[in-house]
């Protein structure tokens, strides 16, 4: 069979048939959307616009995460005088690209989570719009995966030290984009269909999947479990999706705030897919800034060394009664992120009684430099420092 294409738009000629055999539109397509959208967005171009067949190009300007920006942005100083809260050098790295784009894309992170005080809460909010607009992207087109063909992304990763367009940026560190779409791309997934407020389980392996059950917890502001529903699914099919409950009433009861939480389980018990979301009326998510402490502790930890490669896993486990949300995990050298570091997962949010494992490696530095420190840091959570040259 053959589709037109071209990384612009490509049109049939008139009076040609569509794709064959089934004459459906056919085609590849690019034209963005390239701003900051809200994932619902998304979910109505995939049930509704042609170009979503398959998309070759949209994206979010995504910023990085604080440490990069200290790196390209020489004598960064909290400034509210200014378009934005930097120094003029904000603009020779991309920020002004697109008429205005990154704008918006600042104006919606202050609508929904608020103004930022200060530097530090300026990156997390834009790390929490980064997280969100991934996954809207992705999970949207996975909600019609037997229909489209795929979403390709502007852009994976910059072509100069930049402050949008990236989901891992010059220094080959990810934002919290790369894993919220990571886990939005993983084989068997459970997602929040953003249209309906169903739960579906998306299969993307080339094999069926038997037995499954779904799980979804809602979590007020301060953590306290207010519903929980379940479903099964019998059975889906390769590179296709199945419903397995709605989450429609149950939202429609709630008044305020709420954590999302989803869980899939294989027909042994066993953990296939986990994920989280938080929506509120009006997407007005600024409760999240009086959000109570958590207590989250760093346990088991294991590492392996083979020819200068470093292995490391620990579990996160959250012993108190509020969610600890949005948690970063970093490697430190000497005040600086070790890089690269490849991480199973990042940005974590753990439940309160739950323990997620982490897993991540990396090269062993040069014998002469500092003692390596597993930073934790997170949105509620206490900042902690682990030595790993104590980890055995």
């Amino acid at each position: 069979p053959f589709i037109p294409s071209s990384s612009g738009f490509a049109k049939m000629p008139k009076g040609w048939l569509g794709s064959w055999p089934d004459n459906k539109p056919a085609g590849v397509y690019s034209g963005g959307p390239y701003s900051w959208k809200d994932p619902k967005y998304y979910y109505s171009l995939a049930d509704t616009a042609k170009d979503w067949l398959f998309k070759d190009e949209t994206g979010i300007p995504s910023q990085p995460p604080l440490n990069t920006l200290k790196k390209v942005i020489p004598g960064m100083v909290w400034d509210t005088t200014l378009p934005f809260p930097f120094n003029n050098t904000w603009g020779y790295h991309d920020a002004c690209t697109g008429a205005g784009m990154y704008d918006k894309y600042y104006e919606d992170m202050v609508d929904r989570y608020g103004q930022p005080m200060d530097i530090d809460s300026f990156s997390n909010k834009m790390q929490l719009m980064n997280a969100t607009g991934y996954q809207g992207i992705f999970e949207a087109a996975n909600a019609r995966i037997s229909d489209n063909g795929g979403v390709m992304l502007w852009k994976l990763n910059a072509a100069l030290p930049s402050v949008i367009w990236q989901i891992y940026d010059w220094y080959l560190l990810p934002n919290a984009g790369y894993y919220y779409m990571k886990k939005a791309c993983e084989p068997i997934h459970i997602q929040f269909n953003q249209d309906d407020s169903t739960v579906a389980v998306i299969n993307r392996s080339r094999y069926a999947q038997n037995g499954l059950k779904a799980t979804a917890t809602l979590f007020d502001i301060n953590g306290r479990q207010v519903d929980q529903a379940t479903g099964a699914v019998k059975s889906v099919k390769g590179d296709h999706a199945a419903s397995a409950l709605s989450l429609k009433s149950a939202l429609q009861k709630q008044k305020g705030f709420v954590f999302i939480a989803l869980h899939l389980e294989g027909k042994a018990g066993e953990t296939l897919s986990d994920n989280i979301y938080w929506t509120a009326p009006g997407n007005d998510y600024k409760s999240l800034n009086k959000m109570s402490g958590s207590s989250l502790q760093v346990i088991d930890m294991q590492k392996k060394a083979s020819g200068g490669s470093v292995e490391l896993s620990f579990k996160l486990s959250n012993t108190g009664d509020q969610i600890a949300f949005f948690t970063r995990l970093q490697v430190m050298e000497n005040g600086e992120e070790l890089l690269p570091t490849i991480w199973s997962d990042n940005y974590v949010s753990v439940l309160p009684g739950k323990t997620q494992t982490v897993s991540l490696s990396y090269d062993e530095p040069a014998a002469d430099t500092a003692d390596l420190e597993l930073l934790v840091t997170g949105w509620n959570t206490p900042r902690q420092v682990i030595q790993l040259k104590d980890i055995k």
